[in-house]
């Protein structure tokens, strides 16, 4: 499992060995996503979370584990922000990508409301005293 940042995307790769490995999404929230791979078996040494943080985008921590139930191998991204992934499957591996850029928010000034009608005048309103 490796996590690498480039341009468009950070992308974490799961690498496949042998035939029969399946992987399936089951989980993507604003918070964190959840990859199951069937089939498959984990290194002890591949048992790890890897701090992504320092990179600045939408992935905080990627985690892989074998779960003692099922006995499919899981990966976990925690995500600092909403991100929506994207699964590539290719020969030989298995790529979960997110969006690097957050989303543009954008922002406009809005003039204030004219407001007319009975009463309305475009001096302003003083005090004043009739004598």
């Amino acid at each position: 499992m490796t996590f690498a940042p480039d341009a468009d995307d950070h992308v974490v790769t799961i690498g496949l060995a042998g035939a029969g490995a399946t992987a399936e999404l089951v989980r993507a929230d604003a918070r964190r996503a959840e990859l199951v791979v069937r089939g498959a078996t984990l290194p002890a040494d591949l048992t790890r979370t890897l701090d992504a943080s320092r990179f600045g985008g939408p992935i905080r921590t990627v985690s892989s584990y074998t779960d003692r139930a099922s006995g499919d191998v899981r990966v976990v991204v925690e995500l600092s922000r909403a991100a929506q992934p994207r699964l590539d499957t290719r020969a030989g591996s298995v790529q979960l990508r997110f969006a690097a850029a957050a989303p543009r928010v954008t922002s406009q000034r809005v003039p204030s409301p004219v407001i007319g009608g009975f009463g309305a005048t475009s001096a302003p309103v003083t005090q004043t005293s009739v004598a």
